[in-house]
C-alpha cells in the first residue's frame, strides 16, 4: 500500500514538512509496511516558499530593505534548486525595524 501525504502548514505551529513528518510517523505505527510519499504543499501563502526550497534543495536569504512605508526592515527571499527560479512569499514579509 501506498499513501501520499500533502499536507499544508499549521499556522503558527508546524510546517507542511513537520506535518508530514508527524502523519507519516502515525501511519507507520498502524501500518507498519506501507510505503508513504511525503509531499508538503501550501496554499500560495505563508509556508509556501519553505515547503518549494526543502523539496527543490533550495537556499533562503535575508537582506535589509527598505519597506513601503520607508523603514528599514528584513526581507527574505529564496532562490530553489535550479538556480534559476526565485520566490519572495509576502505572507511572511518580515516587518520589524531594523
Amino acid at each position: 500500500m501506498q499513501i501520499i501525504l500533502a499536507p499544508d502548514s499549521f499556522k503558527k505551529s508546524l510546517s507542511a514538512t513537520q506535518v508530514a513528518d508527524a502523519l507519516e510517523l502515525g501511519i507507520k505505527r498502524v501500518i507498519p509496511h506501507c510505503e508513504s510519499v511525503k509531499l508538503p504543499i501550501a496554499d500560495g501563502g505563508e509556508g509556501t516558499a519553505d515547503a518549494l526550497i526543502k523539496e527543490t534543495n533550495g537556499r533562503r536569504f535575508r537582506k535589509k530593505v527598505i519597506g513601503p512605508l520607508g523603514s528599514r526592515v528584513y526581507a527574505c527571499y529564496e532562490i530553489l534548486g535550479c538556480e534559476r527560479t526565485a520566490v519572495i512569499e509576502m505572507a511572511a514579509s518580515l516587518s520589524s525595524m531594523i
